[in-house]
């Protein structure tokens, strides 16, 4: 029994200076806790002090907003203490400091400023500043850390995505605002279109969620729906636009949420290889004993897409390159579709049709009814090898 007592208080004894060795060896690597006052005193009469201690713990702050803190040194002895800026890490920055002497008495702001640009909860940022002359703190770090909160969040993931739109009809977003903090009901108090070409063709409105809305967002606040409306004949191509909303939340950088969608025509062609905003078909390259054929879907959209019809007039080369239209499909009520098979019949003369204009380029032409639109014409680029 004396002998197991023996190693049983070995084994604690051994497992009580190995704890003590690890928390030594790591207390490095921890955060340290702010204070209210750091003070280092050098053996040839230099005393540091600076007020706050090293460390800030600003808690919490919203995601994008920008922090700062100011550490304030000061030189209770009697030699000067000679400062300079050292490396900080990024989006961390000083400002309110020169390199220089810090007399005996004086006292110098060091002002660290930082903006929480980062996807994690966790923020720590820091700086050096190196005392050339005071061997009794070489280099004094300064830290500032906290929690990273969402204090706005949308329903959209930052974006509101539109799709695709016909440059002849209005188009209408929504999405959420929700708030996560602050004790009054969540306000859009200034919105603002950030690109500025065709920004009169855009415009928002915002209603507060309902109680059964905000409940729906786990921990929301409170909440806004915003509304913007987009007036037509915007020119074809990608939709970029950006909308910026301040709110009355304190402490709240601006909420920018991207729009995004494309501007297309009433009628436009989609499918593989397919340009759709030059009506362009890559067929590619195939051989003469093989042939080719692809499946098309013209669409038809637009106010005007119930009395629109499609008609196949011409394709050419004529008999190397065929096209079938079919009928009308009417499955979704906001488009119309047409089937168009496109086919490089076998025993196809050999030819490199890889232009971009008639006669460099195999052609499809249809004519439609639409008022504004009377002929879609499409260019297949094409190769028949022997």
């Amino acid at each position: 029994m004396k002998t197991f007592a023996l190693i049983a208080l070995s084994l604690i004894v051994g497992i009580g200076i190995g704890l003590a060795a690890t928390r030594r060896e790591f207390a490095h690597d921890q955060l340290p806790t702010a204070t209210e006052r750091k003070e280092v005193t050098d053996n040839n009469g230099a005393k540091l002090v600076i007020e706050g201690g090293t460390a800030y713990n600003f808690k919490e702050m919203d995601r994008h907003a920008e922090g700062e803190h100011e550490f304030i040194f000061r030189n209770e002895g009697t030699t000067p203490i000679g400062l300079k800026k050292g490396q900080t890490t990024c989006k961390c920055t000083m400002s309110e400091m020169k390199d220089g002497d810090l007399q005996p008495g004086e006292s110098v702001p060091i002002k660290l400023t930082w903006t929480a640009k980062t996807g994690e909860a966790d923020f720590s940022q820091s700086a050096e500043i190196i005392t050339t002359n005071y061997p009794a703190m070489p280099v004094v770090r300064l830290h500032v850390y906290g929690k990273i909160i969402d204090a706005l969040r949308t329903d959209r993931g930052g974006n509101l995505s539109l799709g695709t739109i016909s440059t002849s009809e209005p188009i209408v977003g929504r999405f959420k605002v929700h708030a996560f903090r602050g004790d009054e009901p969540l306000q859009i108090v200034k919105h603002e279109f950030l690109t500025a070409e065709h920004a009169d063709a855009y415009s928002a409105t915002f209603r507060p969620l309902t109680p059964e809305e905000v409940a729906a967002e786990p921990n929301a606040k409170s909440g806004v729906e915003a509304t913007v409306h987009i007036k037509s004949g915007l020119p074809l191509g990608s939709l970029s636009q950006a909308l910026r909303l301040s709110t009355n939340l304190p402490n709240t950088a601006p909420l920018t949420v991207a729009i995004e969608g494309r501007i297309v025509g009433d009628i436009m062609l989609v499918g593989p290889g397919v340009v759709s905003d030059q009506n362009m078909i890559r067929l590619g390259d195939t051989q003469s004993s093989v042939g080719k054929k692809a499946q098309f879907h013209v669409l038809v959209k637009g106010p005007h897409r119930a009395e629109t019809t499609l008609k196949l007039a011409d394709v050419a080369p004529a008999g190397e390159l065929q096209a079938v239209l079919g009928e009308a499909l009417t499955d979704n009520p906001q488009v119309t579709r047409y089937p168009l098979t496109i086919t490089v019949p076998v025993g196809a003369k050999p030819v490199v049709n890889q232009g971009t204009v008639p006669g460099e380029a195999g052609i499809v032409r249809l004519t439609t009814t639409h008022p504004q639109i009377p002929e879609f014409v499409i260019i297949v680029r094409y190769a028949v090898r022997e």
